[in-house]
């Protein structure tokens, strides 16, 4: 709060920033700022009282062995989705290592997601396929949470959830996507550039090009998280089971992997780079481009 306060929020979509109103004055973050958020803290937590006296919990049935059998243990609410992960039959046969090595990696591909996307612009509207992505994985959190809700302990077969997970998955995607091409038909009826095919072709060239090696590196990341989660199960096995050959082989193959990806991923962070540099040299010949025709 101290560095929104201080720094102010980013610059709006359309860009710029927006000019002081006249005679406005500077509010300090102490003590206006500071009190205003401590009535804000004191107004929620008296709210929280408020809907504990009006709907008190009811406490469950003392412990006993006979209750402990008859109830099915669940996670909290916003632990559901990765629950209902864990209890589909591929992951169910594969162990915990590879179903919570996949979780890791949906969290690897969200922290690396702002610099796989490099778009210029912030508007929503130009950005149809990382909004449709972000539907997608939070249509499947919902779905997966309430889908566990409903089925408690159960072993999900793996046709069920390829059926569920995907047609969920397709549906946003063809919603999503509609929308966006309704809405830029919309916007091209209303205004017409002039382009030229050349630069643009150089340009989209490039721009694919970067976008591959991001699709690449994204999959070099899931390969190397799948490979730790091996390393993990080896040495985890080994230590509870004694040394095998086939433990062993695993471990080594496992490091061979990890070895591989992280020089892979060092080798396309590289191309990427250089690939950003590229297509700023394109997008600035096609503005010299654009100005003199």
């Amino acid at each position: 709060m101290y560095m929104l306060e201080t720094h102010g929020v980013s610059e709006p979509v359309t860009g710029g920033t927006p000019e002081p109103k006249k005679g406005g004055r500077l509010i300090p973050f102490f003590p206006d700022v500071s009190f205003y958020l401590l009535e804000l803290a004191a107004l929620f937590g008296a709210a929280m009282l408020l809907v504990s006296v009006l709907f008190p919990l009811t406490l469950p049935a003392a412990y006993s062995p006979a209750a402990a059998g008859a109830s099915v243990p669940q996670p909290d609410w916003y632990f559901l989705w990765i629950y209902q992960i864990i209890k589909i039959s591929a992951f169910e046969q594969a162990g915990l290592t590879w179903a919570l090595s996949f979780v890791a990696l949906i969290f690897v591909l969200l922290v690396l997601l702002p610099f796989i996307d490099r778009g210029e612009t912030r508007r929503i509207s130009r950005r149809p396929w990382f909004v449709t992505m972000g539907l997608v994985f939070v249509a499947e959190v919902i779905v997966l949470a309430i889908w566990g809700r409903q089925t408690p302990g159960q072993v999900i077969p793996n046709t069920q959830a390829l059926l569920v997970l995907g047609g969920t998955a397709l549906a946003v995607s063809i919603i999503s996507l509609n929308a966006f091409r309704l809405l830029a038909g919309r916007s091209s009826n209303g205004s017409r550039t002039a382009q030229t095919p050349s630069t643009l072709s150089g340009t989209n060239r490039i721009h694919s090009a970067s976008v591959w090696a991001s699709v690449i590196f994204v999959a070099v990341l899931g390969l190397s998280a799948f490979s730790i989660g091996g390393l993990i199960n080896a040495v985890v096995t080994m230590g509870t089971y004694g040394v095998s050959e086939l433990e062993l082989a695993a471990l080594a193959f496992s490091a061979a992997v990890l070895a591989f990806s992280v020089l892979g991923a060092c080798f396309l962070l590289y191309r990427l780079d250089l690939g950003r540099g590229r297509i700023k040299r394109h997008v600035k010949a096609f503005e010299v481009g654009w100005r003199e025709s």
